[in-house]
């Protein structure tokens, strides 16, 4: 549940095992599934839902990565603000 409230998930990996540390910190986790985000949390972030299904969508058959201007960069070229700036 704290994950499908969360704008997205960012983890603490100071607080988890060291295993995880060594994997390093991500800087975004989404669901991969957007109903089973919005059946865990009745008032799903729009944004968080919308960056989940549009990384989910991509993902099959493109490269996504983190971008620090926008919300992701698709193989290694292309930037996308999902939503807008004021989602």
């Amino acid at each position: 549940m704290i994950l499908a409230q969360s704008t997205p998930f960012t983890p603490n990996i100071a607080n988890m095992c060291g295993a995880i540390r060594a994997l390093g910190k991500p800087d975004k986790i989404f669901f991969d599934d957007t109903n089973l985000m919005c059946f865990l949390c009745l008032a799903a972030d729009a944004g968080t839902a919308s960056e989940s299904f549009f990384s989910t969508m991509i993902s099959h058959s493109h490269s996504i990565q983190y971008a620090k201007q926008d919300d992701l960069q698709v193989d290694d070229k292309y930037l996308f603000e999902v939503g807008g700036k004021k989602k």
